[in-house]
């Protein structure tokens, strides 16, 4: 049976969350107070997210969330995560098909996910369901002592509304311009050519988007960069799911990535209820 989050004890969510994700690629343990704010950041809904339940016993989530992109409604899976004890019993194919009953009673006509590309047993998973490769998503620490500094730009604080007319179609859910984050208009001279989006810690800058709009100026993203790192004086500066195929993000791994992550953004399209 299903339960949606918010129907259940969160300690008990994060109990299967972190069993489910044990073994996984990358370190994903988490503690409740991260959990609720992963969900806050990515806007996720615990009335649209659920637990499948065995004998009362949580044997797998999965999380998700709402939101029109474009004109057009979709879902997105931030998550999911099925115990080892409850593994190749149909567990996850029963909670894609709750999500998508859900998607399809909210009119959502599209479902959106990422799965990392190594992770090649989730893959099956979602293709067999009927998921589709949208894009290539890249993720990195970007190496700067090849960076070439020779034209100066500077930034303006934003807001995401003056940008998001530019922003692509194929932005993943995570990264764009309604997300936490901070937004600066990018100028050379009097021009306004481009925009990036950022959050940060104490120690690192993840860059989320970085959006020029003639894409004949592949020369000016080394120097966006450099001007970006002294401004704002941090020594790490990363890169989230920038969309590989994108003249931007082929430059930056030109540049240099330390040890970088690449995951596939999926999409299903769901029917009418």
């Amino acid at each position: 049976m299903f339960k949606t989050i918010a129907e259940l004890h969160m300690a008990d969510v994060l109990d299967a969350w972190n069993e489910g994700f044990s073994d996984y690629l990358v370190p994903v343990q988490t503690t409740v107070e991260k959990l609720i704010k992963k969900m806050e950041r990515e806007n996720l809904d615990v009335n649209a997210s659920f637990a499948y339940l065995v004998d009362e016993k949580i044997a797998g989530v999965i999380l998700t969330g709402m939101a029109e992109f474009h004109g057009v409604k979709q879902m997105w899976i931030g998550g999911m995560a099925v115990v080892p004890a409850y593994r190749k019993k149909g567990v996850a194919k029963k909670m894609l098909q709750q999500v998508e009953a859900e998607a399809r009673v909210k009119n959502c006509s599209e479902i959106l996910l990422e799965v990392i590309t190594e992770n090649a047993k989730a893959y099956r998973v979602y293709t067999e369901f009927g998921f589709e490769q949208l894009n290539e998503l890249v993720v990195g620490k970007l190496m700067y002592n090849s960076i070439d500094y020779k034209t100066l730009v500077r930034f303006k604080a934003s807001v995401a509304a003056e940008q998001d007319v530019n922003e692509p179609v194929d932005v993943p859910w995570r990264t764009r311009l309604d997300k936490l984050a901070t937004v600066l208009s990018i100028w050379e001279e009097d021009k306004q050519i481009g925009y990036l989006s950022f959050t940060r810690d104490s120690t690192r800058i993840l860059l989320l988007q970085v959006e020029l709009f003639n894409k004949q100026r592949a020369d000016l993203v080394s120097p966006i960069l450099q001007q970006f790192k002294c401004d704002y004086q941090i020594e790490e500066v990363w890169i989230y799911n920038l969309v590989g195929s994108s003249m931007e993000c082929k430059q930056i791994e030109k540049i240099g990535l330390e040890k970088p992550i690449r995951q596939y953004q999926m999409k299903l399209q769901a029917g009418k209820a």
